[in-house]
């Protein structure tokens, strides 16, 4: 019999799902059993806390196959706290990232300077958040990059 993994962050994984697989070692966590079904919030805490996604058996789990794969597809995606909806994250394209994120980060700082040309004053969360997030997309997408050819041996530029 072939289990059936699928792949879930951890920020959508819930009670009743069998976790099969981390994309850690068990060692490296708490857990003593390796595979166990989520039965409290405890255990939903410190997946959280040690990884960023884990592999969940279909077969295993008491929650529903579509509660499963509705986690599945969610996975992947940003909460925007002031509008509440979802942004997908970008994937990583193959050239020209660095210069979207030089690009980005002089419409940030050009946003953000005084009258006198300085950068500095205080801002409103809800200015600042909807920036934050969008400087963490293009530096996850900018970073992707890098690692991409690091891996490859490539320089880097």
């Amino acid at each position: 019999m072939q289990q059936k993994r699928i792949r879930i962050d951890t920020a959508n994984i819930a009670q009743g799902m069998y976790v099969a697989q981390l994309d850690c070692s068990w060692l490296t966590t708490p857990f003593v059993k390796r595979g166990f079904e989520i039965s409290s919030e405890d255990e939903l805490n410190l997946l959280r806390k040690f990884c960023k996604h884990v592999y969940v058996d279909l077969d295993r789990s008491s929650v529903s196959e579509q509660e499963i794969l509705a986690a599945h597809r969610d996975s992947g995606r940003i909460d925007d706290p002031f509008s509440k909806s979802q942004i997908r994250k970008p994937e990583p394209k193959s050239a020209g990232g660095k210069g979207r994120l030089r690009a980005f980060l002089r419409r940030l700082t050009a946003r953000n300077k005084t009258a006198d040309g300085e950068a500095g004053g205080r801002t409103s969360i809800r200015v600042e958040a909807p920036l934050a997030m969008d400087a963490y997309i293009a530096v996850n997408a900018a970073m992707g990059e890098v690692l991409k050819s690091v891996k490859k041996q490539a320089p880097i530029d």
